[in-house]
């Protein structure tokens, strides 16, 4: 009886553990890799990621993951990136950003940048810096930047994965990504991102390290009213309303779209400040909508 019941026991303990193994899902398994960096200074890897298979024109979510030199999550240094574009002509610049910050239930830094343009008529990088205690690394890699909408079945000049809108001596900037990811059938959450364009006047801002203590020269817009509604061109219908983007935080938008198929989808947009029309492909065929297929 007593063998019986150690066989037992070595059998729930197997069982257990196989079952622990089993639940221990790797938290990147879906995402794409962009780099993986050795830092020198703070004995670290840093590996880049991005949600999609390539970066784009227009909001990507992105993250960073650390590891020691054993392979184990490393969760407590601090994470920034800084995007920047040198132009053949020689002007620089940088695009929206939203910083990474460190997701506790899977130890993922989470964070955007809004490429505000492809890297064709330039050149974009994007500088990592990792801070442990003391010690801190700055690693700047080359990074492509496709134009989407030249991968798209249906092409038109007004569709766009990032809205650029000059009104008045004000350069707009309006993108969309959704909660979940990636696009899918049903209600889902989605998120309008607004910004502003600065004048950069001090000349460290020219760089990207000028800019990690001074900002990207891009601000948040939060005083909008936005309105979308989607629209499938191919098919010639809408989909149910779902609720309209409202002001969360940094100039991110809020609301939920209902896509009843798969296919090509415009998202036709009216963008008001106060009474000031910025966007209105809802009334304006001719203006700029977002667009997006899967």
């Amino acid at each position: 009886m007593k063998n019986i019941y150690i066989v037992f026991a070595i059998a729930f303990a197997f069982l257990f553990t196989a079952c622990s193994e089993e639940n221990t899902v790797d938290p990147m398994l879906n995402y794409t890799k962009v780099e993986t960096i050795t830092l020198p200074n703070t004995g670290l890897e840093a590996t880049v990621w991005s949600v999609e298979e390539t970066l784009f024109a227009g909001y990507n979510k992105m993250m960073v993951t650390l590891q020691d030199a054993e392979g184990n999550a490393v969760t407590t240094p601090s994470v920034k990136w800084m995007p920047m574009m040198a132009m053949d002509g020689g002007h620089s610049h940088s695009a929206p950003t939203d910083q990474p910050v460190l997701n506790a239930d899977n130890g993922v830094y989470e964070g955007g940048v809004t490429f505000v343009m492809p890297s064709m008529g330039g050149a974009w990088t994007l500088m990592l810096e990792v801070t442990e205690g003391e010690q801190m690394d700055m690693h700047t890699l080359p990074i492509t930047v496709m134009d989407k909408n030249s991968t798209f079945a249906i092409q038109q000049a007004n569709y766009q994965t990032i809205i650029r809108k000059q009104v008045g001596e004000t350069r707009y900037f309006f993108a969309y990504y959704f909660k979940e990811d990636m696009p899918r059938v049903g209600e889902q959450e989605i998120v309008i991102a607004a910004y502003k364009m600065m004048p950069m006047d001090h000349g460290s801002m020219r760089t990207a390290e000028g800019m990690m203590d001074h900002g990207t020269g891009f601000m948040p817009v939060t005083d909008l009213s936005i309105e979308l509604e989607a629209y499938m061109p191919s098919m010639g219908h809408g989909a149910p309303e779902g609720q309209q983007p409202m002001h969360k935080m940094h100039g991110h938008y809020e609301g939920t779209i209902n896509f009843n198929m798969t296919g090509d989808w415009q998202l036709k947009t009216r963008i008001k400040m106060g009474e000031e029309v910025l966007v209105n492909s809802m009334d304006v065929e001719e203006d700029l909508s977002f667009y997006l297929e899967f």
